[in-house]
C-alpha cells in the first residue's frame, strides 16, 4: 500500500497552472496536498529517466515561491520540494534549487536540502550565502537586465558578483533568472568567456601558491562559523 494520498473516487485532476493561489484555492487547504503530491510523483519518475539518460545534475525551478508568505511556503510547498530533492539525490546526482523573490526566506528554502541553492539578483550573493550559513553551494546571481549594458558596465556587474563569492568553494556563476528576450548574444558570450578566464586564473594561483589559498579558506571558514 502506498502512503501517498489518492484522489477520492469521482474526482479528476485536470491540470495545474502555476501562479499565485486564488481566493477559492485558499478556501480548501486540505486539497492542496493532493494538488502537490501528483506533480511530485510525476517529477520523481521523470528524474529517474533523466539521470538514466545521462543528466549529471537536476535543477528544480520554483519560480513562484516568492509569491507566498514564508508560512504558506513551509506549509504547502516545502514538504514536496524536499521530496523531489531527495528523489534527485537518491539517483546519485546533485540537486539545485532555484527560486525568485525569496530573499526574505532563504533559510526556509535551504531546509529542502538541495546541494546548491540558486538565488536571484534581488539580494547580494554574499548576504544570501550568509543567511544559509554557507551550507549549500550557491548559484547566481547576475541581473539578466545587465546583459543589455555596454561591456564596461556589464563587466563591472560580473565582477561585483564574483567579489561577493569572495573565492569561496562552491560558487556557480549564473544569472539570477532566465535570459530576457532580445538579449545580445555577444554579451552572453563575453560574460561566459570572462568568467572562465577569471576561474582559470584562480586555479593557476592555487597551483602556484597553495598555502595562501588554504590559509584564506581557513580564515573564511573561521569567520563563517
Amino acid at each position: 500500500m502506498s502512503d501517498e494520498p489518492e484522489l477520492a473516487e469521482g474526482r479528476r485532476l485536470l491540470g495545474i497552472v502555476p501562479g499565485h493561489p486564488t481566493a477559492g484555492e485558499r478556501k480548501v487547504p486540505e486539497e492542496q496536498g493532493l494538488v502537490m503530491v501528483w506533480p511530485h510523483l510525476l517529477v520523481r519518475h521523470a528524474v529517474a529517466a533523466l539521470v538514466e539518460a545521462g543528466a549529471e545534475a537536476i535543477q528544480l525551478f520554483d519560480s513562484w515561491a516568492g509569491c507566498l508568505t514564508e508560512s504558506d511556503y513551509r506549509r504547502f510547498v516545502l514538504p514536496y520540494s524536499r521530496r523531489v530533492i531527495q528523489a534527485v539525490q537518491a539517483q546519485g546526482v546533485p540537486a539545485i534549487h532555484f527560486s525568485t523573490g525569496t530573499a526574505g526566506m532563504l533559510p526556509a528554502l535551504d531546509e529542502a536540502g538541495a546541494d546548491v541553492l540558486s538565488v536571484d539578483w534581488r539580494i547580494r550573493l554574499g548576504r544570501a550565502w550568509e543567511q544559509v550559513a554557507y551550507r549549500p553551494a550557491i548559484q547566481g546571481n547576475l541581473d539578466p537586465a545587465a546583459l543589455f549594458a555596454p561591456w564596461a558596465e556589464l563587466r563591472g556587474a560580473v565582477e561585483a558578483v564574483l567579489a561577493e563569492a569572495d573565492g569561496r568553494d562552491g560558487h556557480i556563476f549564473n544569472l539570477g533568472h532566465g535570459i530576457l528576450p532580445g538579449t545580445p548574444v555577444e554579451n552572453v558570450r563575453a560574460v561566459v568567456a570572462h568568467v572562465h578566464e577569471r576561474a582559470a586564473r584562480q586555479v593557476h594561483r592555487e597551483r602556484i601558491h597553495p598555502e595562501g589559498v588554504h590559509r584564506k579558506r581557513a580564515e573564511a571558514k573561521k569567520s563563517d562559523g
